[in-house]
């Protein structure tokens, strides 16, 4: 991770020092999921469940940016994010469900590379995320916890709309894990076939220009 803020402080300087431009703002905006996930099966026998994603719920985004850079720029960025999913976790055989939520908090922080052409700003950014809080309703059913890692990776990729102090982002985000893969049951650990993908969009507002 050293490594990493040093190259980034690099990449800065010298996008500062080529372009001699710098602007600084905030954000705020909402993610929604794109995925439907497939159930899983956890356990055998008399301690197997059947848990289904219910639903995902909208999620928010509150921030600021630094951008260095003209045509081609560089944008780190610090991201508050909160999410909320619902789970349906079902005894196998038993038809009898219950509806569980787990709700997170974490630190998003992407190093946007990105093109300007016209009022459309271009980028694409590597995105570390790091887990600050969650409360897991999975853990009031025996066996199941939720073990979240301090630090995942993911991407995005979009476009920004506007040059004023006012902007838009529209933006697809991923991540490199496997939805769910913080589950584990009696021990075990779990995940969804698929990698979580959501589309967001913030609005910007630069403080300096």
């Amino acid at each position: 991770m050293k490594n990493v803020v040093i190259t980034a402080c690099i990449l800065c300087t010298f996008a500062f020092n080529a372009n001699a431009q710098f602007s600084l703002g905030l954000k705020a905006g909402i993610t929604s999921p794109q995925d439907q996930y497939k159930g899983i099966t956890v356990g055998s026998g008399e301690t197997a469940y059947d848990v289904a994603v219910n639903d995902v719920k909208f999620g928010t985004l509150v921030g600021g940016y630094m951008r260095f850079g003209r045509r081609i720029y560089l944008q780190p960025e610090v991201n508050f994010q909160t999410n909320r999913t619902d789970y349906v976790v079902s005894a196998a055989g038993t038809g009898e469900s219950l509806i569980k939520r787990s709700s997170y908090q974490n630190l998003q922080i992407p190093l946007v590379i990105g093109v300007k052409m016209g009022p459309f700003r271009f980028h694409a950014a590597p995105v570390a995320n790091y887990f600050l809080n969650g409360n897991s309703g999975l853990s009031d059913v025996n066996g199941f916890q939720e073990t979240w890692d301090q630090l995942t990776w993911g991407w995005l990729s979009g476009m920004t709309v506007g040059n004023g102090r006012l902007s838009a982002d529209l933006r697809f985000e991923g991540n490199f894990k496997k939805f769910g893969d913080q589950i584990t049951f009696l021990g075990d650990s779990y995940s969804f076939s698929q990698r979580p993908m959501s589309f967001t969009f913030a609005v910007n507002y630069a403080l300096v220009k």
